[in-house]
């Protein structure tokens, strides 16, 4: 956890390379420039290169569908998958010392439990499920009952 950076970079990079290694063995005839422009940077009408979620090299492809919003084709942007998450740092997940000695059958097993419920509440970031939402905005606590969840 406290180095999870340079694994994000490892997967980023290894995603890199297998699709960069397809783009290769499907269009052996183009050269890197092409494929680039083809698959990874976006180009606008004054020939500057536009960034997808703060990235310029992003894997892309164009359908030939028209989409429902703008009379022009579709784009299709590959999920990062190092991106999707909001990690938390490596601090956030040290139990404190006055729960650490509660283990599964101790009767104080609920303060472990709420504990681990904040923290998922902490994490969930811009793709969190509905329950999650809705975790959130009760902050853990049954609007019937009172109790944590």
């Amino acid at each position: 956890m406290g180095n999870s950076a340079r694994y994000r970079g490892f997967v980023r990079q290894a995603l890199y390379n297998m699709i960069w290694s397809w783009c290769i063995k499907k269009h052996k005839r183009w050269g890197r420039i092409k494929l680039a422009e083809m698959y990874f940077k976006t180009k606008t009408e004054d020939n500057k290169y536009t960034k997808f979620k703060n990235r310029l090299w992003v894997f892309h492809g164009k359908t030939t569908q028209i989409s429902h919003y703008k009379n022009r084709t579709k784009v299709i942007h590959l999920q990062d998958p190092t991106n999707t998450s909001t990690i938390l740092a490596s601090k956030n997940y040290i139990i404190p010392a006055k729960i650490n000695h509660i283990h599964a059958w101790s009767m104080e097993v609920n303060k472990l439990i709420g504990f681990q419920t904040q923290l998922n509440l902490k994490a969930g970031g811009l793709h969190s499920t509905l329950k999650d939402k809705l975790m959130k905005r009760q902050k853990g606590i049954c609007i019937i009952c009172n109790n944590a969840i």
